[in-house]
């Protein structure tokens, strides 16, 4: 009875992802993701405003992850990829990944509508003003630039990739660096 299960390693691995997943939505939902504050000096209003940017940005990461991976599940799917040994098909752990994906980009919508109207409502004495629409039609209009113009910006930016990958590292840090801050 001390038999090797063939094949667990495949198991475990398509497992694993949709279990990591998994844990995206929770995070989400609860705040949970990373977030250092070291702008103690700055008004309440502006720091409202600046977890209002780092929610679109997290949301725009999530809209892309989502989108990309749902292509990635098409691919998968017509292609009929299956692990080495026990031929377990990728395309259900792909469709329940994306699935997850999009659960995280409907949940970070919300996180982002509340969180515009926390930082709107913020020295007005309560009442929404204009920049909540504004805020809303410009996450508008970035969707729409992504889904228009996807393809044209990710070849650029793969070509970047290759021919400066130390401006890109750089870039990389300085932006982590920044999103960290918020």
């Amino acid at each position: 009875v001390r038999m090797p299960v063939i094949g667990l390693n495949e198991y475990v691995q398509m497992f694993f992802a949709v279990a990591v997943a998994a844990t995206f939505p929770a995070a989400i939902a609860t705040r949970g993701h990373l977030r250092i504050s070291i702008l103690g000096n700055i008004s309440e209003r502006l720091k409202a405003w600046l977890t209002v940017l780092g929610s679109v940005f997290l949301f725009v990461l999530f809209f892309i992850l989502a989108w990309q991976v749902w292509l990635k599940t098409i691919d998968v799917g017509e292609q009929g990829l299956t692990t080495q040994i026990v031929r377990l098909p990728h395309q259900p752990f792909f469709i329940v990944i994306t699935a997850i994906l999009v659960l995280c980009v409907v949940s970070q919508a919300i996180v982002l509508a509340v969180d515009t109207a926390r930082a709107d409502v913020s020295g007005t004495g309560g009442y929404l003003t204009f920049r909540t629409p504004l805020v809303f039609l410009a996450v508008a209009a970035l969707f729409a630039w992504f889904y228009l113009g996807f393809d044209d910006f990710a070849r650029s930016a793969t070509s970047f990739a290759w021919h400066s990958p130390a401006r890109l590292a750089g870039i990389v840090f300085g932006l982590m660096w920044v999103s960290l801050l918020l």
